[in-house]
């Protein structure tokens, strides 16, 4: 899972299924006995695979309660499950992390809150009591 994180895509376990290989002695017994040592480490490995896939597919719900859990933020919750993919794209961890990334590069809706301060603090000294008055006169 740490791997399919770092490189901003799943595994893809379809892809990587064992093959059965050829034997290839030509004596018949020893044939058979390459083809039955082919079976069984074909039968290995394809249960390997299938082993790491159903652990892929837990951990991915894990990885995602984890952050969800412990990583976003109440407002980030909420952009969250107001987008319309939630429960069927942003079930992956690796797609709900890429979304995340994108809310937090995107500004528009931030608060700044020294910036509104720093506006308030610059009205408040440019204030006038009269259209005559200068800035020492308040």
């Amino acid at each position: 899972m740490v791997k399919s994180i770092r490189d901003g895509k799943s595994i893809d376990f379809n892809a990587i299924t064992p093959t059965l290989n050829a034997p290839t002695q030509t004596e018949a017994f020893a044939r058979e006995t390459e083809m039955t040592q082919n079976k069984i480490l074909y039968s290995e490995k394809l249960n390997e695979n299938m082993r790491r896939s159903a652990y892929f597919e837990t951990n991915k719900r894990t990885v995602k309660s984890n952050i969800m859990l412990k990583f976003v933020t109440k407002a980030m919750d909420i952009k969250l499950r107001g987008e319309a993919d939630f429960t069927t794209t942003l079930e992956d961890p690796i797609e709900l992390l890429k979304r995340i990334e994108r809310f937090m590069k995107k500004s528009a809706d931030a608060e700044y809150d020294f910036l509104d301060f720093w506006e308030a603090n610059q009205k408040f000294f440019a204030m006038k009591q009269g259209t005559t008055e200068n800035l020492m006169h308040f």
